[in-house]
C-alpha cells in the first residue's frame, strides 16, 4: 500500500527542498520558465490520483465532467420505452473511479436506449448476483502496489472465490485505473478482466489501463462500451432491474468516521534551524467505538483546509463565505457529540465546503478548461495571448515533466484563479471543477494489546515554499498547529492485510524502515513484545534497519529503540547520513558484510521481510542491496556467470513475495 506512514498519499506527505522562484510568479512568467518541478510538495501519495490529464478544450467535454456524485442516475425514465439494463460496477480509493462510473451511467441514460445502476463494490463486500445481469461495466482502480481499494476488497476476495456464479450470457468491460509509478500497474482491474473472463463472461471492449487521472483514455473506454453496447442483443424491459445491496459494513468506516478525542502530540524531534526534519507522535482516544486494528494497518483521518487559505480563495473569487451552499454527497457523514447529523438540511456554509469537503490545494485540469471556455466567451481580445497559451498549455494533457504538469504541481487552486482573474466561474460551476478533500492514511505505530481504546501515529510535518509562498501539508499541520488536545477528529481504520507480521510469532523478521518508515515496525515490536508476555509467544529474531540525518535532531523514539537493543528485543542497525563526511543510509549498512550475512542467515531460517518509505530511492536502492545479498549467498554452481547468479536472485525475491515474506508499504513522492 502507498500510504504515508507519516508525511501526510495519498498516497502520500512529504518534504524536498526549497527552490528560489522567479520574482515574476504569474501565469506569464510560467509560459517563458521550462524549470523543473517545485522542490517541495505534499501530495495524496497513496494516490495515483494525483493528477487529471487534459479532455481537450473542444466543445463541453470539461464541463460535463462530474465531479459530484448524482443520486438519479439510476432513476427509470418517466415513459413507457423499453431500455436496456446496465449496471455499473466501481472499486474505488480515492474517487475516480465513481466519477467514471457515473460518467458512463450519463452517457448511457442520455443515448435513451439504456437504464444503468451505479454501485460501489464497497457494499458489496459479500458478493452479487452478477449473473443476473446481462451487461456489467467495471471501473476499478489500483492502491498502491497492487491490490484493490481498501473498501473493495471483500468483494475482489469473493469474485476470486468459488462462491461467485457462473457468469454465461453476461457481457462486460473493465476500465483498470493505477499509476505507472509502481510496479503493478492496474493489477486490481487486471484481474477482475481475468476473473470476469473466466467465470464465463465475454468481453465486449477491451479492457483499458488508465495511467493516473487521464480523462482522454477514459472517455475513449466510455465511448467503446456505449458503441460496443448498440450492437449486442440487450434484452429490453419497461422497467429497471435494480440491484439491492445488503448493508453490512461496519458501523465506522471512511464514509462514517469515528469522532476520536486526541489525547496527546508528542514532539519528536529537536528542531534548531527552519530546515531540520520536524515529526510528531499523536495519540487518540477510540473509546467504546469498537474500532479494531492489528500492526502494518493505517489509520484514516479528516483534516480541514487552513482557514487562512480558505480565506485567501475566497477573496481571490469575491465570494461571501458565509452563503449556504450544498454539501456535496460523496461527503462523509458528520455527527455531532449525541451522534445526530450535524447538517440537517444537507447545506453548510461556503467557507465550511472549503475547509471540509473540498481540496484547494491540488488543481485540476477541468478547472483550467472551464476558464478558458469562459475567457473565451468574453467580447475583448485583451487577453487573447493569453487564451492561446492556455490552448497550448491543454492540448498536451498531463505527461510527465510537460508544461501543464509543471505549471499545476507549482500551484494552489487560488493562485490559478488569481492567474485567470479575468474570468470568474459560477461558483456551482466552480465547485464542481474542485477535487475532493481525501482523508490521509497514515501507518499506525502503536500496538492494541497495549491499550484497546487509543491508537497513535508517526507524523512528519510537511512545509516548504513555491512561488516565494509558504506552503504547508494540509494534515501534517492540521494535527500539528490547527487542533488542540481534547479536540474532535475524524477517523476511520484502513486495512492492510498485506503488510503483516508472521503468523509464527518464532519467524524471525527484519524491517527496514528510515525516517517515519519506522511507524509500522514500533508497532510490529511491541506487537511481539506483548504477544510474549501475554500469550507466552516467544518471538523469532528481530532486525532493524532505521536511518535518519542526525542521531541528535531526527532519531524518532531513539530512546525506545535503544532501550530494546539493550534488551535484546532487536538487532538495531542504524544510518546516520548527515554525521560523517561520506552520507550513510540504510542500503549503505545493508551492504557490510555483517549486516548482508545476519539477513541472509535470518531469511534461511525462514524470515520476513518488511519495508516501508519512500519508493522514489529508498526503496529501489534496498531492493537492489537484497538482491546484491542473495545473489553472493545463493548456492551456484562456478558455471553460472554473474549474470545468471542476478536472475536467481530476482527469482528468490519474487518467491519470497510470492510466499509474503517480502512486504513493502512505500510511497512516491
Amino acid at each position: 500500500m502507498a500510504y504515508l506512514a507519516a508525511a501526510a498519499a495519498l498516497p502520500t506527505w512529504w518534504v524536498l527542498g526549497n527552490r528560489q522562484a522567479a520574482t515574476d510568479t504569474g501565469f506569464k512568467s510560467f509560459l517563458k520558465d521550462d524549470s523543473v518541478l517545485p522542490a517541495g510538495r505534499e501530495r495524496d501519495s497513496k494516490s495515483f490520483e494525483s493528477f487529471l490529464k487534459c479532455k481537450g478544450v473542444k466543445g463541453n467535454a470539461a464541463s460535463e465532467d462530474p465531479s459530484v456524485l448524482r443520486e438519479s442516475l439510476d432513476e427509470e425514465e418517466i415513459d413507457d420505452r423499453p431500455r436496456a439494463n446496465v449496471l455499473v460496477l466501481y472499486g474505488t480509493e480515492f474517487g475516480f473511479s465513481r466519477e467514471i462510473a457515473e460518467k458512463l451511467a450519463e452517457e448511457l441514460k442520455r443515448t435513451k436506449e439504456y437504464r444503468s445502476q451505479v454501485i460501489n463494490m464497497a457494499d458489496c463486500a459479500e458478493g452479487l448476483e452478477l449473473n443476473k445481469h446481462q451487461a456489467v461495466m467495471i471501473p476499478v482502480s489500483t492502491q498502491g502496489d497492487g491490490v484493490a481499494p481498501a473498501e473493495a476488497r471483500e468483494f475482489c476476495d469473493w469474485l476470486e472465490s468459488d462462491a461467485a456464479p457462473s457468469l454465461r450470457g453476461t457481457y462486460f468491460g473493465v476500465c483498470a485505473l493505477g499509476d505507472k509509478t509502481y510496479t503493478h500497474f492496474c493489477r486490481c482491474g487486471r484481474k477482475v478482466d481475468a476473473r470476469m473472463e473466466s467465470l464465463g463472461a465475454t468481453r465486449v471492449v477491451d479492457r483499458v489501463d488508465v495511467d493516473k487521472e487521464d480523462w482522454i483514455a477514459v472517455d475513449g473506454w466510455i465511448s467503446s462500451v456505449i458503441s460496443s453496447l448498440s450492437s449486442l442483443p440487450l434484452t429490453k424491459e419497461l422497467r429497471s432491474s435494480k440491484v439491492e445491496v445488503s448493508n453490512t459494513k461496519a458501523k465506522w468506516g471512511k464514509s462514517h468516521p469515528f469522532p476520536a478525542k486526541l489525547v496527546s502530540i508528542e514532539r519528536l524531534c529537536q528542531i534548531k534551524q527552519d530546515t531540520d526534519k520536524d515529526t510528531i507522535c499523536v495519540k487518540f482516544h477510540i473509546g467504546n467505538s469498537g474500532l479494531k486494528y492489528e500492526p502494518g494497518d493505517a489509520l484514516g483521518v479528516y483534516p480541514t483546509n487552513r482557514l487562512q487559505d480558505v480565506d485567501d480563495l475566497l477573496e481571490a473569487l469575491s465570494e461571501d463565505g458565509n452563503q449556504l451552499v450544498a454539501i456535496p454527497s460523496w461527503h462523509y457523514s458528520e455527527v455531532d457529540d449525541e451522534g445526530s447529523p450535524l447538517y440537517k438540511e444537507g447545506l453548510m456554509t461556503l467557507r465550511e465546503a472549503l475547509a471540509k469537503c473540498y481540496d484547494i490545494r491540488e488543481p485540476r485540469t477541468s478547472l483550467l478548461s472551464n476558464l478558458l471556455e469562459e475567457m473565451s466567451s468574453i467580447p475583448t481580445n485583451g487577453h487573447a495571448l493569453q487564451v492561446r497559451s492556455l490552448q497550448n498549455l491543454l492540448s498536451e494533457g498531463i505527461v510527465k515533466n510537460t508544461k501543464l504538469e509543471k505549471y499545476l504541481a507549482q500551484r494552489h487552486v487560488v493562485d490559478i484563479v488569481k492567474d485567470f482573474a479575468v474570468a470568474k466561474l459560477p461558483l456551482d460551476k466552480f465547485l464542481r471543477s474542485l477535487r475532493q478533500l481525501q482523508p490521509r492514511l497514515y501507518s499506525i505505530s502503536s500496538s492494541q494489546l497495549e491499550a484497546e481504546d487509543e491508537v497513535c501515529l508517526t507524523v512528519a510535518i510537511v512545509r516548504y515554499e513555491a512561488l516565494e509562498k509558504d506552503r504547508v501539508g494540509v494534515c501534517s499541520t492540521f494535527l500539528s498547529d490547527r487542533v488542540e488536545e481534547g479536540s474532535t477528529i475524524p477517523i476511520f481504520i484502513s486495512k492492510n492485510p498485506d503488510f503483516r507480521l508472521p503468523r509464527d510469532s518464532g519467524k524471525p523478521i527484519i524491517m527496514i524502515g528510515p525516517g517515519t518508515g519506522l511507524a509500522p515496525f514500533r508497532a510490529f515490536v511491541k506487537e511481539r513484545i506483548l504477544r510474549e508476555r501475554i500469550y507466552n509467544e516467544e518471538p523469532g529474531p528481530a532486525m532493524l534497519f532505521f536511518g535518519c540525518r542526525d542521531a541528535n535532531q531526527d532519531y524518532l523514539y531513539g530512546d525506545l529503540l535503544e532501550s530494546w537493543r539493550k534488551d535484546g528485543k532487536v538487532d538495531l542497525v542504524t544510518a546516520f547520513s548527515r554525521m560523517q563526511e561520506k552520507k550513510v543510509y540504510v542500503q549503505t549498512r545493508l551492504r557490510e558484510e555483517s549486516s548482508a550475512k545476519q539477513v541472509w542467515d535470518l531469511v534461511s531460517q525462514g524470515g520476513h521481510i518488511y519495508i516501508c518509505g519512500d519508493a522514489n530511492h529508498m526503496a529501489g536502492e534496498v531492493e537492489q542491496a537484497l538482491l546484491d545479498i542473495f545473489s553472493m549467498y545463493l548456492p551456484q554452481s562456478q558455471a553460472f556467470p554473474q549474470a545468471e547468479a542476478n536472475k536467481r536472485a530476482v527469482a528468490f525475491l519474487q518467491a519470497l513475495s510470492e510466499g509474503h515474506r517480502y512486504e513493502r508499504d512505500v510511497w512516491f513522492s
